[in-house]
């Protein structure tokens, strides 16, 4: 299968360590020139943001070996959305279409984050609802008793 034979490629020590093993074969389309150089440096990691300095001497791949398939990752070079393709069987590659200096910037957004706030802002306006109807009966309540206890006693 073609799952065995990247395999198979990434095991072999005669796989070059600037090989890239792709996993779909149509992103292979993308050009590369293979007598390119790059320089690659991480310049800012954190939670939720990755900045990547990139400078190369032609078209190729920069492969970023972290599990960033599920929702929420995205990616941009020099502030334009770019696609991440599945890479090395973990990780991903991102293209870089000509030479020169490039920052790629990898951003996770918490899919359901929104939702989820918009979930809590529901439910606190809920239980403060709940919370004004109760006072707001109860204070009726007494109210109604406090005239109801004063008009029983002028009748009697």
């Amino acid at each position: 299968t073609d799952e065995t034979k990247r395999l198979d490629a990434m095991a072999d020590p005669s796989t070059g360590s600037d090989t890239v093993i792709l996993e779909n074969s149509s992103d292979a389309a993308d050009a590369v020139d293979t007598s390119s150089q790059a320089t690659v440096s991480a310049e800012d990691v954190n939670t939720n943001t990755i900045s990547i300095s990139v400078g190369s001497s032609g078209p190729g791949w920069v492969v970023i070996a972290d599990a960033m398939r599920g929702n929420g990752w995205s990616a941009t070079i020099d502030g334009k959305p770019t696609e991440m393709v599945d890479a090395e069987e973990a990780g991903v590659a991102i293209h870089v279409s000509d030479s020169g200096s490039h920052t790629i910037v990898l951003r996770y957004n918490a899919p359901y984050f929104r939702a989820g706030g918009w979930v809590t802002l529901a439910t606190v306006s809920g239980i403060l609802l709940l919370g004004v109807g109760s006072i707001v009966r109860s204070t009726r309540k007494q109210r109604g008793s406090a005239h109801g206890d004063s008009g029983s006693h002028g009748r009697s």
